[in-house]
């Protein structure tokens, strides 16, 4: 019994130190970060081709690998709409060109934004077959400004 009345005296005690302690609220869960644009190339042509190479190249490979897979998981679509958001994303800085005064240049620019923005609408209603459509335009129309503008690009 004494054993009991001493226990519910710490406890008691314990309870009453806790009272002036002051509330922790937890703090809010930071805010999700947006993916920054891509540095822009400096604009020599190897910066450039290094831009498409370390930006674009990666942005398009998710879209022409998934869109023809027999079935897309939940983090394939998650990794064509990081993809796509890249792609798009680069477009600013590809239109920043100084080729970008040539009407030839800005027909190409005009079609590759369009497939892209194209492709990212497709990951975004996880339409597979939308995706494949403009995985394949991209083809041509990346194909089409690397043979006119860096034909020895791959």
């Amino acid at each position: 019994m004494k054993r009991n009345a001493i226990l519910l005296a710490a406890a008691l005690t314990l309870a009453g130190c806790n009272q002036n302690q002051t509330a922790q609220v937890p703090a809010p869960a930071p805010a999700p970060v947006e993916a920054a644009a891509p540095a822009a190339p400096a604009g020599g042509t190897d910066d450039r081709r290094q831009f498409m190479i370390n930006v674009v190249a990666p942005a398009t490979k998710p879209i022409w690998d998934l869109s023809y897979a027999d079935k897309m998981s939940d983090a394939d679509w998650e990794t064509v709409k990081k993809a796509t958001a890249d792609l798009v994303a680069a477009m600013p800085q590809i239109a920043a060109d100084p080729r970008g005064q040539d009407p030839k240049w800005k027909d190409s620019l005009m079609k590759v934004s369009a497939d892209a923005d194209a492709a990212q609408k497709a990951a975004t209603e996880k339409n597979q077959m939308a995706l494949a459509m403009a995985g394949d335009a991209m083809v041509e129309d990346c194909g089409g400004c690397h043979k006119d503008f860096d034909p020895g690009a791959k």
